[in-house]
């Protein structure tokens, strides 16, 4: 329908960009917005002893490319995740990242006893569905060629996974989060306290919890987001989940529009937009 005009704006599937991507005319029409989403991977340390200790799991998140995952995976439908609360929500923190380096997180598994990844149990990587099973394969093929450690990739059904992630079930997860509204708060307290119910990585740091709790707490916004800030950094540098890749919206505007635009959760109003005559070269 947007080919033949009978749309001029339309959604584009993460399965759909790499072939509009390639079309000649299509290519130049293509819009981008971050949205309010992260994908992430858990470490479930109730169930792997070793990832209680944050050298290995800040090896397993240096060990990672996110960007060749975002590009080659996901052909450019999610940007590469540095930290855990994406960019626009109050609480992010540019200082706090967690970059590729394969030499880094060597050292860390080495210095947690696992040199060369000699000893470290094998890892299933549970993942719901078909829907990022290509992503969760490009991790575990990351993880064993940069630490030497065997990662399973292991599709599940949805309904299972979920029942698997209450359980603390599965050694280690991928799974995505979606804000509900602007902060933090909700990334951090929901995943991360020890008393929520969806912690399900088992992460427990008493520092993080006092900063936690106290932003829960404060009197004034700007107080609230300087600790969400403190706390999101502390997750972060200690890998108390894995960030990989913060969703996009992805739309096909045509030259004729004017003035559509998302927000961090959804596309806005139309109240901006205009339509002109259709001309394209």
């Amino acid at each position: 329908m947007y080919r033949n005009d009978e749309l001029d704006i339309a959604p584009v599937a993460a399965n759909e960009l790499q072939g509009v991507r390639q079309d000649q005319m299509l290519k130049n029409e293509i819009q981008y917005w971050p949205a309010a989403q992260v994908l992430f991977m858990g470490l479930n340390e109730r169930k792997i002893a070793a990832f209680k200790d944050v050298r290995v799991r800040q090896s397993f998140a240096y060990a990672i490319d996110r960007e060749t995952i975002c590009n080659h995976v996901f052909f450019g439908a999610w940007a590469q995740a540095l930290q855990l609360v994406p960019a626009g929500i109050p609480g992010h923190n540019v200082q706090s990242e967690l970059t590729y380096d394969p030499e880094r997180a060597r050292r860390l598994i080495a210095d947690a006893g696992f040199p060369g990844g000699r000893g470290f149990p094998a890892i299933e990587l549970a993942v719901a569905g078909n829907t990022d099973s290509t992503a969760a394969e490009a991790i575990a093929a990351q993880l064993e060629r940069n630490l030497s450690v065997k990662v399973y990739a292991r599709p599940i059904e949805h309904g299972a996974f979920v029942a698997g992630l209450q359980g603390h079930h599965w050694d280690a997860f991928l799974v995505g989060w979606t804000a509900d509204y602007l902060s933090a708060e909700q990334m951090l307290y929901r995943y991360l306290h020890h008393a929520e119910p969806m912690n399900f990585v088992d992460y427990y740091s008493p520092i993080f919890e006092r900063v936690l709790d106290s932003a829960m707490h404060a009197k004034t916004v700007d107080a609230e987001e300087t600790l969400l800030r403190k706390a999101n950094q502390i997750a972060t540098t200690e890998a108390a989940l894995i960030p990989i890749a913060y969703g996009k919206f992805i739309f096909l505007v045509k030259p004729t529009v004017s003035g559509f635009a998302a927000n961090l959760f959804e596309p806005m109003g139309f109240e901006t937009v205009h339509k002109g005559r259709l001309s394209r070269e």
